[in-house]
């Protein structure tokens, strides 16, 4: 009697452990604030409007200017009561705009949008390298004299965010082995790469090979098409569906973030494209 109970346990538990190990995780959604249109950039509105569409979050972002904070306190206060309100988490904050290489108030800027993050419940801090501040050169590779300044810049920073629970996700121009080897150069596992569907090709890419050759690098990521809604375009990305299949398959089940690229708000609504895009993106990550 006593084994046949015993026998009884050990299967209950197997079972659920097994459950568990099969159970799927809800997706999670967000929008990066300033795609939902002019004047939601940093902004408590944009929490209201996504909550509005359905989604899960908002990513805050923020443009640098110099000689002024990442966030006022009053702006901290106000984007989480606003998130407490509205239930509404904040995954990640942006850091948009900001010269890292070659600009020595860089490492206490990225700092203070940690602090920022780490108020606002935010696990990830975006930090973009575009324009006159990409990596890149013409022909899409690495400007070699860049490397190095990089890897210093992002060495004086990662011991901060890696005391304060925090990921640095850079978005950049660069090809998956260049953003590995930047990761492998600074050596921190708080360093990791912002994915976006639709700058991996615009910028020479290939998506699919690139998601696989940053497994368990990807901080977070942007679900972007040049046609707006997902998939629609078959240019960037070329195979939307086919880059969902990849960032399962490699594991990742962070937070997926809408952006728009070129959008106008005039001619087109933002809300028909956003619900179409969460509507596919929850099929495609079943």
């Amino acid at each position: 009697m006593k084994f046949r109970l015993f026998l009884s346990i050990i299967v209950s538990a197997f079972a659920c452990v097994l459950c568990a190990c099969n159970e799927k995780k809800d997706v999670k959604l967000a929008v990066f604030d300033a795609s939902l249109g002019e004047g939601y950039r940093t902004s408590v509105a944009a929490f209201d409007k996504a909550k509005e569409l359905g989604l899960d979050g908002v990513q805050v972002s923020r443009n640098y200017a110099a000689g002024k904070p990442y966030l006022t306190k009053e702006q901290i206060v106000a984007l989480k009561q606003k998130s407490e309100e509205t239930g509404l988490k904040i995954p990640s904050i942006v850091v948009g705009g900001l010269p890292v290489v070659g600009n020595p108030g860089a490492p206490e800027y990225i700092k203070a949008a940690i602090d920022a993050a780490k108020a606002l419940g935010a696990k990830n801090v975006l930090v973009s390298f575009f324009g006159r501040d990409k990596l890149s050169d013409d022909n899409c590779k690495l400007v070699e004299a860049k490397f190095a300044p990089l890897v210093a810049q992002l060495k004086l920073v990662m011991p901060y965010a890696e005391k304060n629970g925090v990921q640095i996700c850079m978005e950049n121009t660069l090809s998956s082995d260049e953003n590995n080897r930047v990761i492998d150069a600074v050596g921190s596992p708080n360093l990791k790469v912002y994915f976006d569907s639709f700058n991996i090709v615009y910028y020479g890419h290939e998506e699919v090979s690139s998601i696989e050759k940053l497994k368990g690098r990807i901080g977070e990521v942007h679900l972007k098409d040049k046609g707006h809604k997902l998939g629609s375009s078959k240019e960037m990305p070329k195979d939307f569906s086919a880059c969902m299949a990849a960032l399962k398959r490699i594991g990742y089940d962070g937070w997926y973030c809408f952006e728009t690229h070129r959008f106008n708000y005039k001619k087109d609504d933002i809300a028909d494209t956003l619900k179409y895009n969460i509507k596919l993106t929850k099929e495609l990550a079943k």
